[in-house]
């Protein structure tokens, strides 16, 4: 459902709904699955896509360095914590992201069907879609 309202809000009116930004702390879960299926809708190809995703590891260090600074801010800098136990937590894994277009696949045959399917997204929000993203 959060997917199905991000995507709403994007293409009702593809030109009102651009540009915009989404993030998260890592931006490898929910926001990298969102990434993937953005680049999915433009019709990017697959090996592209996940190649895209694994970018994140590129900042490791950065993400564990930004979850200390959190903890600290919120202990008032009273708790240290081994930064190293949460690298899985800052870790973009590329088969994650292939787990869940493989759900997409299964339930609805193909990660383009699960956009029209599953999210409702109509060949004429698609275009105008692309339109507006691509040159």
């Amino acid at each position: 459902d959060g997917f199905k309202e991000i995507f709403n809000e994007i293409l009702t009116d593809a030109k009102a709904g651009l540009p915009f930004v989404f993030h998260c702390t890592a931006g490898k879960d929910r926001t990298g699955v969102l990434a993937a299926l953005l680049l999915t809708l433009l019709d990017i190809p697959e090996k592209t896509i996940f190649d895209d995703y694994a970018i994140t590891n590129r900042y490791q260090d950065n993400i564990l360095q930004e979850m200390g600074g959190i903890v600290s801010l919120f202990s008032n800098g009273s708790e240290k914590i081994d930064l190293e136990a949460f690298r899985p937590m800052a870790e973009a894994r590329p088969e994650y992201l292939e787990i869940a277009f493989d759900e997409m696949k299964k339930q609805y045959g193909s990660v383009d069907d699960y956009l029209e399917k599953g999210i409702g997204i109509t060949a004429a929000e698609k275009a105008a879609f692309q339109k507006e993203m691509l040159e």
